[in-house]
């Protein structure tokens, strides 16, 4: 299930500064109202939005929920957040070319696994 409303729903951690710092952003560019955000830590408003993803899978990645019902998870989650973002599109395609993929990887992963705010218990392997 994506947000109530049909909009893609984005489950975030509200607790990391960078997390917040990239929800503000992605709010503010949300011209076309097409995205929702979930902190992952309501874990009531997480469960009925998006049963079954647990608080360790959630604290691994940007979780990413579509309105087929697919979830997409970190990378493919921002590549996909930043298409619905009119101004990064562009940014968001490009990222599908392989070797700027690769690199959008590996990029996403250093970040995830060494966030200030990221439990290390959690890091993405």
């Amino acid at each position: 299930m994506s947000a109530p409303d049909g909009r893609l729903l984005a489950i975030y951690d509200g607790h990391c500064t960078i997390c917040q710092r990239a929800r503000r952003l992605a709010t503010a560019l949300d011209w076309r109202g097409r995205l929702a955000f979930a902190d992952l830590h309501d874990r009531a408003a997480i469960q009925a939005l998006a049963p079954g993803l647990s608080k360790t899978d959630s604290l691994a990645a940007l979780h990413l929920r579509l309105a087929d019902g697919h979830t997409l998870r970190g990378f493919d989650a921002v590549r996909r957040l930043l298409g619905e973002l009119p101004l990064l599109a562009p940014l968001g395609w490009a990222l599908h070319i392989p070797p700027l993929a690769a690199l959008g990887r590996a990029a996403y992963r250093q970040i995830a696994r060494h966030r200030p705010c990221r439990p290390a218990e959690h890091a993405p392997r």
